[in-house]
């Protein structure tokens, strides 16, 4: 199997020359390191995924805050629901101080 570039940075296989003929033009051969750092994510690619899991652990926690603020907003001597949330919000922002 031989790996082959096009000019736009896309990597093909030739599937053992027998698909030659379907590379685009302008295609190179290169080796299978060149096409392992081709296909590695950018720092700005790792980053968004790395944000984008911060923030899906969040979500749930800000939506675990609703029930303790109704609750300590119907009753503000609820001593629970105060513990609760400063708990949720202290979650939250750890999380968000990962977030870069």
């Amino acid at each position: 199997m031989a790996l082959h570039k096009d000019p736009n940075g896309n990597i093909h296989d030739d599937m053992d020359g027998a698909a030659l003929h379907l590379l685009p033009a302008g295609c190179v051969e290169i080796t299978q390191s060149e096409a392992d750092v081709l296909r590695a994510p950018t720092p700005a690619e790792i980053l968004a995924a790395s944000n984008a899991a911060i923030l899906a652990q969040i979500a749930p926690i800000e939506a675990a805050q609703v029930r303790p603020t109704r609750e300590l907003l119907l009753d503000s001597a609820n001593a629970f629901a105060k513990t609760k949330l400063a708990a949720l919000d202290s979650q939250i922002a750890t999380l968000r101080a990962q977030l870069q």
